[in-house]
């Protein structure tokens, strides 16, 4: 007996077939489009033409000042440009400083206490309560491009406590939670703050 099997790609196979396709006429566009990114692989790969200077024959001479050789080069000019003669300085000593000619600056240093914002009396609603400030300041931010009067409040749990008002007296907050939940969509519910 003999089967005649047809082979057929799976899913998985044909997506790698065209990614490869894809990533292929992607590189392609991208040297068409941008060849200088791809100069750098010839540029690596091919050996790097320099011209050589003619050079005269250099005799070595005494500076009088230094007392070191500033050029040596006996020989006739060679087939490779010669490096540029190295120059020799002297060393000269520095002056030591005494303490008597330091002067110490003391930089006055003064930390700022964060501004801590009191909070009007009256009825707030809340509308979440966060562990990390940096949470409970985004949410506000949100509130306040939407032109809400936001407030964060530090609980003495430690939890930041996004509040919108104050309102003075309650009915007029309960408008407010309903308002809010019809504008924005977000449950709250009501806080009375005392300034105690």
């Amino acid at each position: 007996m003999t089967h005649k099997m047809n082979w057929q790609a799976s899913l998985i196979e044909q997506r790698i077939a065209w990614s490869f396709s894809f990533c292929a006429i992607v590189i392609t566009l991208f040297a068409i489009a941008q060849p200088q990114w791809f100069e750098l692989l010839s540029a690596v790969n091919s050996p790097v033409h320099q011209p050589t200077p003619v050079t005269k024959p250099v005799q070595p001479t005494r500076t009088k000042t230094m007392n070191t050789i500033t050029a040596a080069a006996e020989s006739p000019a060679p087939q490779k440009a010669a490096p540029p003669p190295a120059v020799i300085k002297p060393i000269t000593q520095a002056t030591p400083v005494t303490p008597s000619q330091t002067k110490v600056i003391a930089k006055k240093t003064t930390t700022i206490a964060p501004k801590k914002t009191v909070l009007a009396s009256g009825f707030y609603v809340q509308l979440g309560a966060f562990d990390e400030k940096s949470r409970a300041q985004g949410l506000a931010d949100q509130l306040k491009r939407k032109g809400w009067s936001v407030k964060i409040a530090t609980k003495k749990n430690g939890m930041h406590a996004v509040w919108i008002g104050p309102k003075s007296t309650k009915p007029e907050a309960e408008t407010l939670l309903k308002t809010i939940h019809r504008k924005l969509k977000q449950k709250g519910f009501i806080v009375q703050h005392n300034n105690d």
